[in-house]
């Protein structure tokens, strides 16, 4: 928005710019009124490249309390790890400013797979641990790299596609072995195997050789089958969209009769769904995915347009026409939640919105973005009892959203007004949802979603004060779900009652000391003793029962006083 001042006193300015501020503390007020009405709020996890610039982190992947991902500061796009506390750099492929990329996290036992660049390999495979990276395999070697892609696990091995000697074929690996599985398009051209699905032992996928062209494929690693050539030629039926149901794998391919339809196979049979649109040219199914009993998909049938259906293999029907007449709706971004399907789609009245399907009753979730405008849902994660995701609104711009038993809400406007924070690369680790995003002040980061903290506590650990010559010992403990930690305070440590001491009873103050502790840590605070307060303890009984009292807060500003009684020990050493 720009502000233009003609012929206007000072008071005026003044007036209009207070104005402004109190413009921009309103939209601040209503964000933070969102998120709190949610019970959840949005902090930053780690600001991996400090100040406004941005880390864009990317490819979020957890595995055994870390989350990989690939992130950017003065070393370029490296690999990180996030341990829920802190990041931190895990390898530099590439010294300087250009980075290694990668990419492709995918977990096998307890390493994290992935593709990355070296100047001397190229782009190869690797893994890590969190701790030790390295190389699997240089399976193209010299700096061109055999750039892996598309990686999936089957029976303790990692198959995906690679560029080696004999073009882009099917590899597999189990971390000390990485082999080719079959040369399916001999003499150094590529087969290009992609759309990879599991179904019992054996990987479904499609590939391509002359002969034949694009059909379907499946091999257990010890060589690779055609499962059947449905389009005969060299045209092939470009087979896509594999997805296990039940006893089949089924996937959209097309046939000089049928054309483009939902076919099934379970690796002996393979036969032809439904024939939804009669003719050459097919209902183009796409979006498979699984929901109490059905898979659902979009397809058009040629009189309603792209539309919802389902099919349980027997049976196939268009569950709703949501764009009336032949109009398309294009469902898209199919999810299970609770045992219904949703997803996105579109008409006249509402654009791209949130809807939901039990396969009888097709109804609207949300207009989040109101009137015909879409609201470009995206990002959809399941995630402790909610469905995450990330819609744009006028107001607010894209931010997270949710739905849950409560309904849809807005999570937070992160960055806020019309601006977009635009949360992505959501995921889960340890109860809590992280998620890249940009809050227009520490840059694109992680971040994460987690429940309003209006508490600190603090626990005094043991019965007792261990007492040497020189100080006193106290342990305490930070608990694990402290989510704003530090615990840091005060400790003080005092006689629990009025001692007597020359004829006078009075209260001693042992002495003080500071502490901090991270969330989960125990710590034995110690607090300096002088010679005569020792001396007291020593030869005063009633002196010996101590009141340990720690005034703690944490990063929330949130405050709290903690006591307990313990007993003087080790004082006859």
């Amino acid at each position: 928005m720009k502000y233009r001042v003609v012929a206007q006193g000072r008071k005026r300015l003044t007036m209009s710019v207070v104005v402004i501020l109190l413009m921009s503390f309103a939209l601040f007020l209503a964000g933070e009124q969102k998120a709190r009405a949610a019970g959840l709020e949005q902090k930053i996890a780690f600001d991996m490249n400090p100040g406004p610039s941005d880390s864009y982190p990317e490819g979020n992947t957890e595995l055994n309390g870390l989350i990989y991902m690939s992130a950017f500061d003065v070393r370029g796009d490296e690999l990180w790890v996030f341990n829920g506390e802190s990041a931190r750099l895990a390898r530099e492929f590439v010294p300087g400013p250009h980075g290694g990329d990668p990419y492709g996290f995918t977990p096998l036992g307890g390493f994290m797979y992935f593709r990355a660049f070296t100047e001397a390999q190229g782009a190869e495979l690797w893994r890590s641990n969190g701790t030790t990276t390295e190389l699997v395999s240089d399976i193209l070697p010299g700096p061109d790299g055999s750039s892996p892609d598309r990686f999936i696990e089957l029976g303790g091995f990692l198959y995906f596609q690679a560029n080696g000697p004999d073009g882009r074929e099917l590899w597999r690996t189990n971390g000390t072995s990485t082999t080719q599985v079959e040369d399916l398009n001999p003499g150094g051209d590529s087969s290009n195997p992609r759309d990879f699905e599991v179904l019992g032992d054996y990987i479904y996928f499609s590939a391509y050789e002359p002969v034949l062209g694009s059909e379907v494929y499946r091999s257990n690693g010890s060589g690779v089958d055609l499962v059947s050539d449905l389009y005969p030629g060299g045209n092939g039926s470009s087979p896509r969209g594999f997805k296990t149901f039940g006893p089949h794998v089924y996937f959209t391919a097309s046939d000089p009769v049928n054309g483009d339809e939902v076919r099934r196979t379970d690796g002996t049979t393979t036969s032809l769904v439904a024939d939804i649109k009669p003719g050459v040219s097919g209902s183009s199914p796409d979006g498979y995915t699984q929901s109490n009993g059905f898979l659902y998909f979009g397809a058009s049938d040629g009189v309603d347009g792209e539309e919802l259906w389902r099919t349980n293999g027997t049976s196939t029907t268009q569950v709703a026409d949501i764009a009336p007449g032949p109009d398309d709706s294009e469902p898209n971004r199919f999810v299970e939640f609770g045992n219904q399907i949703y997803f996105v789609a579109s008409n006249e009245t509402t654009g791209r919105e949130l809807w939901r399907s039990d396969g009888t009753s097709t109804n609207l979730v949300s207009d989040i973005r109101a009137g015909s405008s879409s609201s470009g849902l995206n990002d959809f994660l399941e995630y402790g009892g909610a469905l995450y995701f990330s819609a744009r609104t006028e107001l607010d711009g894209r931010e997270l959203w949710a739905l849950d038993g409560t309904g849809v809400r807005m999570m937070g406007d992160l960055l806020e007004g019309t601006d977009s924070s635009s949360p992505s690369e959501l995921v889960g680790m340890a109860g809590t949802l992280y998620f890249s995003a940009d809050d227009g002040l520490s840059g694109e980061e992680l971040w994460k979603l987690k429940a309003i903290d209006e508490s600190v506590s603090l626990k005094v650990i043991g019965k007792g004060v261990k007492v040497t010559k020189k100080d006193a010992t106290v342990k305490l403990a930070c608990p694990a779900d402290e989510a704003n930690g530090p615990c840091a305070g005060t400790l003080t440590l005092a006689t629990r009652k009025k001692v007597k001491v020359r004829g006078k009873k009075r209260k001693f103050t042992i002495g003080k000391a500071n502490f901090s502790l991270a969330a989960g840590q125990t710590k034995s605070v110690r607090i300096t003793l002088t010679p005569s307060l020792r001396k007291l303890l020593k030869t005063n009984k009633p002196a010996r029962t101590l009141l340990a009292t720690a005034k703690v807060s944490d990063t929330e500003g949130n405050q709290a006083t903690v006591s307990k009684t313990l007993k003087a020990k080790g004082l006859g050493k």
